[in-house]
């Protein structure tokens, strides 16, 4: 049944997705040459290449030159409607927070010529979101000093934030308002570190993206950090056949019959090799070698699971809706840095970031679990203001309250899988692939268009899903009530972990997101706060987890 569930957008997806990148090098500039770009966008190309990207390359473009290409690449987007990649090395620079592009025929004396002489990379963003693309990637190698030589130095150095449209991953070399000198080599360590990456077939967009920053950053001794920022609404791959996956399923399901049947070794290697021709991206790490341990753990792995685990490259929203109408959100696996930067308004000495892995992926609840919900489960409501109706967020719970919640549940949905999500679990799908304060970004303007706090509430919680949700179709994840979460109250790791749990023991449970009642930065993507267990709060309520069980 679930094979037959999964089979049927076979047919609307038989269509390759069509992937297409514009790739600039510019090098020959009349004061400064540049030596990397030639080299660089050589190394783009290749890495693309493996991924069946059609390319156009272009070197050493005028204005009128580099005007006419993007405007042919939004063309060919609007064409492909699938996905879209424009890569840019050469000079560019900020002007009152916009971000231009150096032709090489440029000849800037003043700021204002170079808004007349660039090209503006709103300009570029525009025709890539107006041709209709499934999701755009812009990588800009252009982040270097002295632009102009001793004509003209610029009043702001590197380039200017830049901010995302919908469906958009942005890199850069180095983070807004910082430069690094023009190397004396003929490649550059962000556009080496991209390529590398490009090239593993397994990864996603967004696990690309930190390793790329991570790498750099070590690299130079932190001397180049990258930026980047995503408006992705899911993982993302740009490696993957999408029709391959549907067919994929079918055949391991097939030969799961095969090899739990006494079949010869020979027969087994016979039609290993057969998948592995079929599908040589999904294969290509085992390519060479015993493939008899990967057989084995096929033959041991559930259908369900591998759909689970490798769904997330496909960019497909899954949502799962229980016998009591709650609906829960599908969250890919993936890589995240917890915490915050120190530089951030408001951070605590207990955000020190470091770098988590979340190595399976799992649904969570799309809201707060509001009064009716609650009321269903348990017959009662405890809330403080059971008066704002049973749309609203349950409050007025203690820690120890919820898991008699959750036993309750999974008792009447024959089940284990409900629990309270890990702390790592609340800020991975709070941030849903971002790396700001908030979900959406920095612009403390637009914070009541997501959360109900302090400024807004007018004193009381609301209804849930009445803001806009985060990339993954979460609701509510700042603001509106606090959320507890499994874990107790801890100093981070340093360096690195796999879905870390926390400690084991303590005196305080995790709340997290903020609530009605307190102010915007109380309700940052990092911010901690604790509660004793048998703490009860009419600010405080919870969302769940429900575990995939393989």
């Amino acid at each position: 049944m679930l094979l037959a569930l999964f089979m049927m957008p076979a047919v609307a997806l038989s269509k390759p997705l069509v992937r297409t990148a514009l790739l600039i090098g510019n090098s020959i500039y009349p004061d400064v040459p540049l030596l990397s770009p030639a080299e660089d966008i050589s190394k783009m190309s290749k890495a693309l290449e493996k991924s069946q990207f059609k390319i156009t390359k272009e070197a050493n473009l005028n204005q009128k030159e580099m005007r006419e290409v993007v405007s042919k690449f939004g063309q060919s987007l609007k064409e492909s409607q699938g996905i879209g990649i424009f890569y840019y090395a050469g000079y560019a620079v900020q002007v009152e927070g916009e971000n231009y592009l150096i032709p090489v025929d440029a000849d800037v004396k003043s700021e204002t010529e170079a808004t007349a002489q660039g090209i503006g990379l709103s300009e570029v963003l525009r025709a890539m979101q107006s041709s209709g693309t499934m999701f755009n990637i812009v990588i800009l190698e252009a982040c270097y000093q002295d632009p102009f030589g001793k004509k003209f130095t610029p009043s702001e150095i590197g380039l200017a934030d830049i901010k995302i449209p919908d469906d958009f991953l942005i890199m850069t070399a180095c983070s807004p308002g910082e430069a690094i000198r023009a190397g004396k080599t003929r490649s550059s360590r962000f556009t080496d570190a991209i390529a590398s990456y490009l090239s593993d077939p397994e990864l996603v967009l967004m696990d690309i993206a930190q390793d790329v920053k991570e790498a750099v950053s070590d690299s130079s001794k932190n001397k180049q950090v990258p930026w980047m920022s995503s408006s992705l609404k899911r993982g993302l791959s740009i490696n993957f056949p999408r029709r391959d996956f549907f067919y994929l399923l079918k055949d391991m399901q097939s030969y799961k019959d095969v090899w739990k049947s006494e079949t010869s070794l020979k027969e087994i290697y016979q039609v290993w090799k057969s998948l592995s021709r079929t599908y040589p991206l999904w294969f290509s790490k085992i390519d060479s070698g015993d493939p008899i341990d990967v057989i084995i753990q096929a033959m041991n792995d559930d259908l369900k699971g591998i759909f689970y685990e490798m769904v997330h490259h496909f960019g497909f929203d899954l949502t799962q809706t229980n016998t009591l109408g709650m609906k829960f959100v599908y969250v890919p696996p993936g890589k995240f840095v917890m915490g915050s930067q120190f530089d951030e308004p408001g951070r605590g000495k207990d955000e020190q970031p470091y770098t988590v892995t979340m190595p399976r992926g799992f649904f969570i609840h799309a809201t707060e679990i509001t009064q009716g919900q609650w009321q269903a489960v348990m017959g009662s409501n405890p809330s403080y203001f059971d008066d704002c109706g049973l749309d609203c967020p349950v409050e007025n719970v203690s820690w120890n309250d919820v898991q008699k919640y959750i036993d309750r549940l999974n008792m009447l949905e024959e089940t284990n899988a409900y629990r309270l999500p890990t702390e790592a679990e609340w800020e991975y799908t709070t941030r849903a692939g971002s790396s700001t304060w908030f979900f959406f970004g920095n612009d403390v303007q637009k914070f009541g268009d997501y959360a109900w706090y302090k400024n807004n509430s007018g004193n009381t919680p609301h209804p849930v899903a009445q803001k806009k949700p985060n990339q993954w179709g979460l609701y509510d994840v700042h603001g509106n009530a606090w959320e507890w979460c499994q874990s107790w109250e801890g100093a981070y790791p340093t360096g690195s972990a796999t879905n870390p749990t926390g400690p084991s023991n303590g005196n305080y449970r995790v709340v997290r997101g903020g609530s009605w009642f307190y102010a915007m930065l109380q309700a940052r993507s990092a911010n901690r706060f604790y509660l004793f267990p048998d703490d009860r709060n009419y600010t405080v309520g919870f969302r769940l987890v429900q575990s995939i069980n393989f």
